[in-house]
């Protein structure tokens, strides 16, 4: 940012909101938070075991496709500017 256009301190103090005095500490609201984390992650339906392995073997073999696939026009297109530039 130019230097005129960042706000002074003073400027900057006025435009804070006030502070609430009710509002709970930092070590409460992170409390909180992770308690509210918890239980929404209870209500999760994980997948089962076998589900996840087979989730994985389909990750892996799509893997090892698009890699024979890049790595065949890779070498395709090697050969062919190979040719060309001869």
């Amino acid at each position: 940012m130019p230097a005129s256009r960042r706000p002074s301190s003073a400027s900057g103090a006025a435009n804070r909101r006030p502070v609430d005095p009710n509002r709970p500490g930092l070590g409460k609201r992170m409390a909180n938070y992770f308690a509210e984390v918890k239980i929404e992650l209870a209500k999760v339906l994980w997948p089962k075991k076998q589900e996840t392995v087979s989730y994985a073997k389909v990750v892996l073999v799509t893997l090892v496709l698009i890699t024979l696939l890049i790595f065949a026009l890779d070498y395709g297109f090697t050969k062919l500017v190979s040719w060309l530039f001869q």
